[in-house]
């Protein structure tokens, strides 16, 4: 099973969803059923198949699972969020949304040293982190409904999938805040070209010095336009490596962008 391309596809039928369903409250349920099914489906394949080694086993608990389990969670925090927010008064919403940031805020804060040590990328305690022979390490306070399974489950990957999708609905508070007056959800931005352009964009943001009077760094503002576009980038470091690696018109996107400006202006179009 390639799970590297079972966690693409449900990223892309993901964004399918979401596209296609305007609705934030049925996009969620569409979601969450997806996740459990794909969530499913890999139990079963880790109960019949395995891990050939303690890498594999790793690998998998810390990224693979990942995906489907943080769309999960993120999705069913919406749903709570939009099925419990108050229908009249601005102010009530505005408070509803603000005891919701603090409770997501304060977990992310109350495992800053795990989540530092997943930010910083490192993988000294991984073997006892996203493996299964810790089961006694389980931690059995989790505020997400989720059954702990033995088999399918190590001490940490549950937090890892909760940290996760706390810090992605936190960013989606910050689009829900716009729709305060009205109530109505207003879908965010998707970007609908490549990473690879999205890629070149936060190297000229950064190189140029646009952000932050040039203090903000590569992760920073890959982050925020991640956030703001609903794409996924991934390892924009790799991605910015192949850039600078085409043998022409590396920077296409950007070039391509500023053609098509300039012919809108020379246009006379204002």
């Amino acid at each position: 099973m390639d799970h590297s391309l079972t966690s693409e596809a449900l990223k892309t039928e993901i964004l399918d969803i979401e596209a296609r369903v305007p609705n934030i409250i049925e996009a969620a349920k569409k979601i969450t059923a997806l996740c459990r099914s794909q969530l499913l489906e890999l139990r079963n394949h880790v109960v019949h198949t395995g891990f050939v080694d303690e890498a594999e086993e790793i690998h998998f608990f810390k990224h693979t699972k990942q995906v489907p389990l943080v769309y999960l969670i993120y999705y069913s925090e919406l749903l709570d969020l939009e099925l419990k927010i108050p229908v009249c008064g601005k102010k009530a919403r505005r408070q509803w949304i603000k005891a919701k940031r603090k409770l997501w805020s304060s977990f992310l804060l109350g495992h800053a040293q795990f989540w530092k040590y997943i930010q910083l990328g490192h993988t000294h305690w991984d073997s006892q982190y996203f493996t299964r022979r810790k089961k006694d390490s389980l931690n059995p306070t989790y505020a997400h409904h989720i059954a702990i399974d033995p088999v399918f489950t190590t001490s940490h990957d549950m937090l890892l999938g909760q940290l996760r999708a706390y810090e992605k609905a936190i960013g989606y508070l910050g689009n829900r805040r716009n729709t305060l007056g009205s109530g109505k959800f207003r879908p965010r931005l998707q970007w609908s070209s490549t990473k690879a352009a999205l890629t070149e964009l936060v190297y000229a943001l950064y190189h140029a010095g646009a952000i932050n009077g040039g203090k903000a760094d590569v992760k920073e503002i890959a982050q925020t336009l991640s956030s703001a576009f609903n794409c996924e980038l991934g390892d924009c470091y790799r991605t910015y490596t192949e850039i600078c690696a085409r043998k022409k018109d590396r920077t296409r996107f950007l070039d391509g962008m500023a053609y098509t400006l300039k012919a809108y202006m020379d246009k006379g179009n204002r």
